[in-house]
């Protein structure tokens, strides 16, 4: 391969002229590159802070979800339990003093 000085004259002439473009361009293209970095990122930066804010309205919404299934339990389990003293006040012999006196079922005819 030929070096430049091998080169003719008036291609070392033409290599020379082009060499103040590309110093012109090399800020030009630098900057260029440091704006691309700059934009990726802010765009990764951008989609990390959005997953962790997505994130911590999962954990809020489901705490919410979880909390509002243990009061349904409890409330549930409270009419269970209720249901159970009435079977045991009404299913062999009706308490009317408990049913009908304490109100917890009301009027037996």
């Amino acid at each position: 391969m030929p070096s430049i000085t091998d080169l003719p004259p008036l291609r070392w002439a033409a290599l020379r002229r082009n060499h103040p473009l590309l110093l012109r361009l090399f800020p030009a293209i630098w900057a260029l590159l440091v704006l691309i970095g700059v934009g990726v990122h802010s765009l990764v930066t951008n989609a990390l802070s959005q997953d962790a804010d997505v994130q911590q309205r999962s954990r809020t919404f489901i705490a919410h979800s979880l909390e509002q299934q243990r009061g349904e339990i409890g409330r549930n389990i409270i009419n269970y339990s209720k249901w159970g003293e009435a079977y045991r006040h009404l299913h062999l012999t009706v308490d009317k003093a408990w049913a009908d006196d304490q109100r917890n079922v009301g009027d037996i005819p």
